[in-house]
């Protein structure tokens, strides 16, 4: 429901559906062997499924090591792999989870887990050269029990370390990075190379952390909401993210907790970048975008694919609340292809009730972007305007507004 935004607020803005062509996953019988083969287009062998390896990783002793060597291994129906212990390594295996959508399912009468979760009792995990395989067979957000189907899940645990890992096709985020109730958020994480291909929900969310970073992130999609989601039903929020290296054409940054302290993403290519609403537009906090390409929508569905919108929420009067901040540098804010004949619309930026977005040094498609209210600020530096041309070629559609392509 955005284009890549970064969100500060409770407004889901964007959502990005790619066209990628046509993605076959194919499952026969060979032997009376489940044979399977990952839809996405890298690889190109395929393998038997050998039986669910849950029992045998969470039998671990500290410390201790399961590495499938390279092997394909299918969990039993809507169950997963719980990590509760600490020093736990499981590497070198694809993990397939069989579960597929049913009709007319409560939300408490079917079991479904995440394909890897790591509690917060487990401290110095590390997650490497896995591709996480879902069996999702409809398209679009389901809810519950179906959402509950992560690639992986972190629930507060302390020093994890994620290499090299692809998830694809769950019902629920590629990666959810949380916390158990009334316990510790995840804290030093940190994401060595991470794939996300069509998801149920977000691709990555970000609902209770601090100090994690994220190098070479590639988020191919389609994904139903965003493709960094920065929300959270409990009141943790996250601090010190810093991503680098974020590419793919899936969502947007979409925030509407508390910042507890800065976000900073640096040489990102991107499809837009919205803050809106009450906890995190109005932490105080800065969020960063350094280097890179932003490419906005010809005609955004909101007043501007980089917006900020505060609406700053002062529950009590002794409460201070200040605005947040963005701040955009050494970047270029390019335009997606118009429907013939189209030129953009909306503004390449926009400001309203309180915020303040600062440019530096970037590069921009006309229309020139501007403020709604005489409490918000806009600072300019070397930002100098160029000329639309064909547009940034590819699949930046969005799945919330499919007629017309957003109105071009």
């Amino acid at each position: 429901m955005k284009k890549i935004k970064i969100i500060l607020g409770n407004d889901r803005g964007f959502g990005h559906h790619y066209i990628l062509g046509v993605i076959v996953i194919a499952v026969l019988a060979l032997a009376g062997v489940r044979v399977y083969q990952a839809s996405h287009a890298s690889p190109t062998s395929v393998h038997k499924c050998l039986g669910d390896p849950s029992v045998q990783i969470e039998a671990l002793p500290a410390g201790g090591t399961w590495n499938g060597n390279g092997k394909c291994y299918k969990l039993a129906n809507g169950n997963g792999i719980a990590v509760k212990t600490s020093g736990i390594t499981i590497e070198n295996a694809t993990i397939l989870d069989p579960i597929r959508f049913r009709k007319n399912v409560c939300g408490d009468c079917l079991h479904i887990s995440p394909i890897i979760s790591v509690s917060y009792t487990a401290s110095n995990v590390t997650l490497s050269n896995l591709t996480l395989e879902g069996s999702r067979n409809i398209t679009g957000y389901r809810g519950r029990p179906w959402v509950g189907e992560e690639g992986i899940k972190l629930n507060g645990p302390y020093n994890t370390t994620i290499n090299n890992v692809i998830t694809e096709n769950t019902f629920g985020d590629g990666l959810e990075v949380g916390l158990a109730p009334h316990k510790s958020v995840t804290t030093n994480l940190i994401v060595n190379g991470l794939t996300v291909y069509k998801t149920g929900r977000d691709a990555v969310t970000l609902a209770a952390a601090d100090h994690a970073t994220f190098n070479n992130i590639n988020l191919v999609g389609p994904v139903p909401f965003e493709a960094w989601g920065f929300q959270s039903d409990i009141p943790y929020g996250v601090s010190n993210v810093t991503v680098n290296n974020a590419t793919g054409p899936a969502g947007g940054v979409y925030m509407d907790e508390l910042l507890q302290g800065p976000v900073t993403f640096n040489n990102a290519n991107l499809p837009g970048v919205l803050i809106t609403g009450s906890a995190a537009a109005s932490s105080g906090q800065t969020v960063t975008f350094n280097g890179g390409k932003i490419n906005e929508r010809c005609d955004s569905h909101r007043t501007s694919d980089i917006e900020m919108d505060s609406k700053v929420l002062v529950k009590a009067s002794s409460q201070v609340v200040k605005p947040a901040t963005l701040s955009l540098n050494n970047l270029t804010l390019d335009r997606q292809t118009c429907n013939v004949g189209k030129s953009p619309k909306s503004p390449a930026w926009f400001v309203q009730q309180g915020g303040t977005i600062n440019l530096s040094n970037v590069k921009y498609v006309a229309p020139i972007g501007g403020v709604g209210d005489n409490q918000s600020h806009i600072k300019l530096s070397n930002v100098v305007q160029i000329p639309y041309t064909s547009g940034v070629q590819g699949t930046y559609t969005t799945l919330d507004t499919p007629a017309a392509l957003d109105g071009n």
